[in-house]
């Protein structure tokens, strides 16, 4: 498996993925595999709709550095809720719109990322540095994507070199936390390279509320591409590695720590080609691989897991005034292998989409996918949607998730008797952008709803068991109302964002565990100087259910400032949890109390 060592090669081999077109010096870039614009991007996030889709556009800034991807997201994003279970480099259980983000399709340029064998986040482990743009796509064109997209997709968007950047951070804090990141990119004529490399170590903290240990992790990764550029066409290749090791709780069959380590690599090809205005065509092919050692506490016992995917996928685009045509194939193969079993997964997509412009004030989409599973049949999926003035639109999708192969296989507790989920989800999304000679001010506000059938979730095979396995519950009904608002001036940005969600099961006319009904965020940034940024930052996860009982309401202050000492060097400093809240924000896991941490910031 790749592992750091490897590191001068890949960075030798200056590997590239680019999702950009390549037009003339003059016209737009635009990622062959969206139906969506660039449009607008400011400093913090924005909103558009486009042919009844929702976007919101993430650009991280200095005071981002530290933080992780999906807390970055949840920042942002109403909606998506944060409940890091553990120290950023832990797994996390995230949710969106009221269900895990197992029903999120996590993109890295545009290519689904490969989930990690136990399940955990399946957001790529990446460096902040190397990260020009994060999407957070919801409505019609989601569902074009296939499984484990119907309550949304993020495409995570890294820098191309088409731009020079070199910067490079050091930070150190609580929990004698060490961590050194940077970014070189940059264009020599028609080649393009970006390399990204991150180190991270922490002796963690005691997360889990039954134990008094520490939890802490090592991790290491990296992100390069290199390509060659033309005015008709793109090659580009790409390496994305990371290797972590982590402390992990066993609470079965006794309590105590064991160690994880878990080594990804993605490597990506992709070749654009423009024909003329109207046409262009992309060929992708990537293979990733996740390789995963679990230890036991207190024995030499440890259980080996692997997952394979290749994939390889044929885009063709047609571009007009008023009419966009997307159509294209898709083969992914999947294999998983443990100690004690080996499985495989075949899954062809064909899938076509469209957008036109009606008027000048309307404009419809839609599309059909099918999906055929070697293990599951062919599932049909289709969406539509409809967008006035740019102002308010209409979607409808459906989705289906096959169950994973932890669901499946995973050894002695697996449930290979398990039926696939289908889902669907309509919106009605409401913008309103104002812009002054003084501020940009986007205002967000979206009604859904929607259900899940055969939802699968993990429970003690009886009450009180500790062996847990999987099961089909029925039939979860999905409903919410997210608002957004930001005013964003030359030297300050305030946004808030609330989000209320229901997901309950009909079985039991409850909301799902873990899922708060209520959740939020703001922060404000107040540039005192070019030189002086202080932010402050606001989370709230509200009361949910879990199996031990209920949790409270929990709310989370973090102050982060960089200050240009000089043209090329800046200091920055994070306090986290400035209330020293202890509360738990998953079922049997605390928050971390106050830390800090300084950073030492060189662009070169």
């Amino acid at each position: 498996m790749f592992t750091s060592r490897h590191t001068p090669i890949a960075l030798a081999l200056l590997t590239l993925f680019s999702t950009q077109v390549i037009a003339s010096e003059n016209q737009d870039k635009e990622r062959m595999n969206l139906l969506i614009s660039k449009g607008y991007n400011a400093p913090n996030a924005t909103t558009q709709n486009y042919s009844g889709d929702t976007v919101i556009k993430i650009v991280p800034t200095s005071n981002d550095i530290n933080k992780s991807l999906d807390q970055l997201i949840s920042e942002n994003s109403p909606g998506f809720v944060h409940t890091n279970s553990g120290t950023s480099k832990h797994a996390s259980n995230n949710y969106h719109r009221g269900l895990s983000d197992k029903y999120t399709l996590y993109l890295l340029n545009g290519v689904a990322f490969p989930t990690t064998t136990l399940g955990s986040q399946s957001i790529p482990n990446i460096p902040m540095e190397s990260i020009e743009l994060i999407e957070v796509i919801r409505g019609a064109q989601a569902s074009l994507y296939g499984s484990s997209s119907l309550t949304g997709v993020i495409n995570i968007i890294t820098k191309t070199g088409d731009t020079s950047d070199a910067q490079l951070n050091i930070s150190t804090g609580s929990h004698k936390t060490k961590r050194i990141g940077g970014v070189y990119a940059n264009n020599f004529g028609a080649f393009h390279v970006m390399t990204s490399l991150e180190i991270d170590k922490s002796e963690g903290y005691d997360f889990i509320e039954a134990s008094d240990d520490d939890f802490g992790y090592q991790t290491y990764s990296m992100n390069s591409y290199a390509a060659y550029v033309t005015e008709t066409n793109r090659f580009s290749l790409a390496i994305n590695n990371g290797t972590s090791t982590l402390d992990i709780y066993e609470s079965y069959p006794s309590m105590g720590k064991a160690e994880t380590t878990q080594d990804t690599l993605q490597l990506t090809g992709k070749y654009i080609q423009l024909f003329n205005q109207h046409f262009s065509s992309e060929l992708t092919l990537s293979s990733a691989q996740v390789d995963l050692e679990a230890g036991h506490h207190n024995t030499t016992d440890v259980d080996l897991y692997s997952t394979n995917e290749t994939f390889a996928q044929l885009h063709l685009n047609s571009k007009w005034d008023k009419l966009s045509v997307n159509l294209g194939g898709e083969f992914t193969q999947s294999k998983y292998k443990s100690n004690k079993n080996a499985e495989k997964r075949n899954q062809t997509a064909l899938y076509l989409a469209f957008s036109g412009d009606l008027t000048d004030y309307m404009n419809v989409s839609g599309g059909l996918r099918n999906d055929s599973y070697s293990d599951f049949g062919d599932a049909l999926t289709y969406s539509a949607g409809l967008s006035l003035f740019n102002t308010a639109s209409l979607s409808y999708k459906t989705s289906f998730t096959a169950p994973s192969y932890n669901d499946l296989y995973w050894p002695n507790t697996g449930n290979p008797d398990l039926e696939a989920e289908e889902g669907e989800m309509l919106e009605l999304s409401l913008t309103h952008n104002i812009s002054t000679k003084a501020a940009h001010i986007p205002l967000k506000l979206n009604f859904y709803t929607g259900k899940l059938d055969n939802k699968i979730e993990w429970a003690p095979i009886t009450p009180g068991s500790w062996t847990w396995s999987p099961f089909n519950i029925g039939e979860v009904d999905i409903k919410g109302i997210e608002a957004y608002l930001q005013y964003n001036a030359s030297n300050f940005i305030f946004d808030i964002a609330g989000a209320y969600s229901e997901s309950i099961d009909k079985s039991t006319d409850k909301q799902l565990n873990n899922v708060p009904e209520w959740s939020g965020s703001s922060s404000i940034q107040y540039n005192v100087t070019n030189s002086i940024k202080p932010k402050l930052i606001y989370s709230y996860i509200g009361e949910r259910m879990a199996s031990s009982g209920e949790l409270d309401a929990v709310h989370l202050l973090d102050f982060a400032i960089t200050y240009q000492v000089i043209k090329n060097i800046n200091l920055g400093f994070n306090i986290n949890n400035i209330t020293d809240n202890d509360q738990q924000i998953h079922d049997g896991y605390n928050a971390d109390g106050r830390t800090y941490l300084l950073t030492l910031g060189v662009n070169m």
